[in-house]
């Protein structure tokens, strides 16, 4: 008998213990959803601190054009009758709307109040070198703290952000 030489094929590996995957475990998923709601959580307060800081800048310009707007009014208060701290501080009130709306202005000065869009104002009247007189000064001076958005306030505090700080400062030359 004549021996005959047989080729060895090739082991057929069975379809279970076939290392490529159609679709992901199960734990694979879940790790991206984990992975999905972290990244999600940074972008929202990115985001969210963003329309905050723009809000509080927002403030600042209209404040300050109530500063301006006060002060031109104290520089009257030596040939105007009427021109009292309290007028001056009325108008920086009403100039600066909305965002001063629900002040009135007292007859202290300086002011505190809280208006409508949140937070805490100073307001005050100054005039260096203490004199009422024609060539002085008087400067509008208006700071206010403002607390994040509602929802994230607790957040805020958590981190240590604390309030938004917003000034203006406003002087004009009395006639």
């Amino acid at each position: 008998m004549e021996a005959t030489v047989r080729e060895a094929a090739a082991p057929v590996v069975p379809v279970s213990r076939c290392r490529c995957r159609s679709r992901p475990h199960a734990r694979e998923s879940g790790q991206a959803l984990v992975e999905l709601a972290l990244v999600l959580m940074v972008c929202m307060l990115l985001l969210v601190g963003t329309i905050d800081v723009g809000r509080a800048a927002t403030m600042a310009v209209a404040v300050q054009g109530g500063a301006g707007a006060a002060a031109r009014l104290g520089a009257q208060r030596v040939v105007g009758f009427g021109v009292t701290d309290r007028a001056i501080m009325q108008r920086l009130i009403d100039s600066s709307a909305p965002f001063l709306s629900g002040c009135t202005a007292s007859g202290t000065n300086p002011m505190t109040c809280s208006p409508a869009y949140g937070g805490t104002w100073t307001l005050s009247v100054i005039y260096p070198g203490g004199l009422v007189t024609e060539g002085g000064s008087v400067e509008v001076k208006a700071v206010g703290a403002i607390a994040p958005l509602a929802s994230l306030a607790r957040l805020a505090s958590a981190v240590g952000l604390g309030t938004i700080t917003v000034t203006a400062d406003a002087q004009s030359v009395m006639l």
